[in-house]
């Protein structure tokens, strides 16, 4: 040891054993019930960030892909194309397919109406979209409203039932 150095000591504490006794379980609860209070507006907070950013994707000019009709999740077949919407502000005119038909005309909006008006499309026949292709322009005549959320669009009917939701493509 050099001189005027000092001996460092090193006491080494045991861990403390933690017993919760039966009669302090409602304090846990009491504890937990003001831990998410206080942890809450903070939560909010950030999901609303992070919801707020990804909803940045614009109704038009944008290609929708059909995602869901209704509850029921789309797929499709590598000989058909995938359901789609676009919405061209110049002209209001809306396009798209329908699976395996090409789809056009137009389209208002004003806030969260919107309103698909003369969509007329192609007839070549595909057998085995026939059925998606009547309930997708049906999802169409019957819009009424719609919301992005979580960069979805979400189309809905008059009396507020999600008709479809679409995920911006390529």
């Amino acid at each position: 040891m050099s001189r005027g150095a000092h001996p460092v000591s090193t006491t080494v504490i045991p861990p403390k054993r933690v017993v919760v006794d039966r009669r302090d379980r409602s304090h846990l609860g009491a504890i937990i019930l003001v831990l998410t209070a206080w942890f809450a507006p903070a939560l909010v907070s950030c999901a609303e960030q992070t919801r707020t950013s990804v909803t940045s994707v614009p109704l038009e000019n944008t290609n929708w892909i059909l995602v869901r009709l209704g509850d029921k999740p789309i797929s499709v077949t590598a000989a058909r194309q995938t359901p789609s919407l676009k919405l061209v502000p110049k002209g209001k005119s809306a396009h798209g397919s329908t699976g395996c038909n090409r789809f056009q005309g137009g389209y208002r909006v004003e806030g969260s109406t919107l309103r698909f008006t003369g969509i007329a499309a192609t007839r070549m026949f595909c057998a085995d979209a026939r059925e998606l292709e009547e309930q997708y322009v049906r999802v169409l005549d019957a819009t009424a409203r719609w919301k992005i959320v979580d960069a979805h669009l979400e189309l809905y009917d008059a009396a507020g039932a999600r008709l479809a939701l679409m995920a911006p493509g390529s």
